[in-house]
């Protein structure tokens, strides 16, 4: 019986240590590809300065017009929705009070 138990603890320590591993190697291998996609990104990042650096100061200033341009855009649009449905309500409530008023004359 002591023979068995000692097989099977030498058993489970065999299978610990090999998950034990296993674990190791995918840990390795993911801090491997955290490092590529963190040069990858480094990389990027420098590639994307140096365009900016190169556009010229009137380039620079369209892009900056072009980007205020956009936002203004998108609030002229959430405004319009704004009205449009500001509008239809006050459509409803205009037939409403036509009905309600007819309704009174009879």
């Amino acid at each position: 019986m002591n023979a068995q138990l000692k097989s099977l603890m030498k058993q489970e320590r065999e299978k610990l240590e090999s998950e034990k591993d296993i674990i190791k190697k995918d840990m390795k291998n993911k801090e491997q590809t955290i490092e590529q996609l963190k040069k990858d990104l480094a990389e990027r990042d420098e590639k994307i300065l140096m365009l900016e650096t190169k556009l010229p100061s009137d380039e620079k200033e369209m892009k900056n017009r072009l980007l205020t341009y956009q936002k203004n855009m998108e609030q002229l649009t959430l405004m319009y929705h704004s009205l449009a449905s500001q509008k239809n309500l006050q459509a409803k409530d205009n037939k409403i009070f036509e009905k309600k008023l007819l309704r009174r004359n009879e």
